[in-house]
């Protein structure tokens, strides 16, 4: 019963904080639908979604994944590195961050799914804001950095995790 008026509790919390900063979606959502001059004949990726999943048999363990898609005009081909961390909500310290690098090979509006981490030091209950950023080290020329970010508030209850 307890977990339940927690997990009640959280929810209320991250919907008030949702409905506040609904405006700032639209902003975010012409981000990355920018609109390309005729010229231009460069990639651009974005963080598509970014997804916590249980990992193994027991769902105990559990990994961060992002799907990167390239909404640019050309292949987008090469190393790429992604940065990802997880802040307290009310405090703003970082519980758990780090890179990996992965290499690509996407074409014109196609995406892959990256795994970040298995995300074990994460912890079981909580809020948190999740941020992922793609091609943090500009390995790939793009025609667009300024949409390879995604942040998104994550509620911890167990071993279940939203997004939203």
């Amino acid at each position: 019963m307890l977990f339940r008026k927690i997990g009640v509790f959280l929810l209320l919390i991250a919907l008030s904080i949702v409905s506040v900063s609904a405006s700032a979606m639209p902003q975010q959502a012409s981000q990355r639908m920018q609109i390309k001059n005729a010229g231009e004949s460069n990639p651009d990726l974005i963080v598509d979604s970014i997804n916590i999943i249980p990992n193994g048999d027991t769902g105990v363990q559990k990994e961060a994944i992002a799907t990167i898609k390239n909404i640019g005009n050309t292949d987008a081909v090469g190393s790429v590195q992604i940065y990802y961390s997880f802040n307290r909500f009310i405090l703003w310290k970082t519980v758990l961050s780090g890179y990996c690098s992965d290499s690509i090979h996407l074409a014109p509006n196609e995406s892959t799914v990256i795994s970040l981490q298995d995300v074990n030091g994460l912890p079981n209950f909580g809020i948190f804001v999740f941020t992922c950023r793609v091609n943090t080290g500009h390995r790939i020329v793009e025609s667009n950095y300024d949409n390879n970010k995604i942040v998104k508030l994550t509620i911890a209850l167990g071993d279940h995790f939203s997004i939203l």
